[in-house]
């Protein structure tokens, strides 16, 4: 009996490290996956990060075309926003009203539209959660006048959105996700939006020339060298 006892007691000393030893693994990854901004709670201001398509990175959604926003006002009429097909695109920016970095966006969006510095064919689209996930009254107060405030889980669940704040650009006449990614700050977002804007732009003049049968380094490329050499 004294045996069993002894057995016993060391296997539950063993138990008892065990334990503490997955608690502290786990607080390890609790708190570096704070330290990357990662959680649907938005705890600590990311880094702006933008996330191309297809791409594997973390925050990625895996969705590459956008559906229409289906959900309530936080006056509680029934809305739908088109955002396919559309003749302009839409940066669909997904905040939380309990979120602490969602706080600066929220602030950033009530300024003048003009001081957000969208592109002229972009508009700006908020999504929360529905009323079962958020204070329908917080949103009504942190609303910015003059932009579509969308309260709707479901579109979080048809755009994957990973984590809160984060944004999604859709290409309205292709309904493509153009872009998506987050940051800390607005002034981070629009920088990385100015980015991906410059970066499709060239790769559609790119796709232009390779239609017309102009590869790179063509001559017809530098008419002014051209032109000095004849």
């Amino acid at each position: 009996m004294a045996v069993l006892v002894v057995v016993e007691a060391v296997a539950i000393a063993l138990l008892g490290i065990l334990v503490c030893g997955l608690l502290r693994s786990h607080a390890e990854i609790l708190r570096a996956l704070h330290r990357l901004g990662i959680g649907e709670d938005g705890l600590g201001p990311p880094a702006a990060v933008a996330v191309a398509v297809g791409s594997p990175r973390a925050r990625a959604s895996t969705v590459s075309a956008a559906v229409d926003i289906v959900g309530a006002t936080p006056t509680g009429e029934a809305v739908q926003v088109g955002v396919r097909s559309a003749r302009q695109d839409t940066l669909v920016a997904f905040l939380s009203s309990g979120c602490s970095t969602c706080a600066e966006f929220w602030r950033a969006f009530a300024q003048p539209p003009a001081a957000l510095r969208l592109a002229a064919n972009t508009r700006l689209v908020i999504v929360t959660k529905d009323s079962a996930e958020e204070s329908i009254t917080r949103v009504r107060e942190l609303a910015p006048p003059g932009v579509p405030v969308v309260m709707s889980s479901q579109a979080w669940k048809d755009y994957g959105a990973p984590v809160t704040p984060f944004f999604m650009h859709v290409d309205g006449p292709s309904g493509a996700i153009a872009g998506q990614g987050t940051g800390g700050t607005w002034a981070q977002v629009a920088s990385m939006l100015a980015q991906a804007r410059g970066d499709e732009f060239e790769a559609g003049v790119d796709r232009q020339l390779l239609a017309a049968g102009i590869q790179p380094g063509d001559p017809s490329l530098y008419p002014s060298q051209r032109a000095g050499g004849a």
